[in-house]
């Protein structure tokens, strides 16, 4: 498969080659994509405790959430409001 990063992308993926941290950009675009999905689960679950306490008609305060969250994925940095 080929992929076009382009112009605003391939200078960041040569550094992280060049730097040695990745043996091509091909392994830059897989990590890229594993830290896609990670967080791309980490919203699904969130959208799905918010949907079932809508749901239910609960409430839960920012802070339940957080630490729910955080509970659920350790080391996640959930920003304050």
């Amino acid at each position: 498969m080929e992929v076009r990063i382009g112009d605003r992308w391939q200078p960041i993926i040569d550094t992280m080659v060049k730097d040695g941290g990745y043996a091509d950009a091909g392994e830059v675009v897989i990590e890229a994509l594993a830290l896609l999905r990670t967080r791309e689960a980490k919203l699904a679950w969130l959208r799905e405790k918010i949907d079932a306490s809508v749901a239910g008609g609960g409430w839960q305060s920012a802070g339940d959430v957080r630490q729910h969250f955080e509970q659920r994925f350790p080391g996640a940095h959930v920003a304050n409001e």
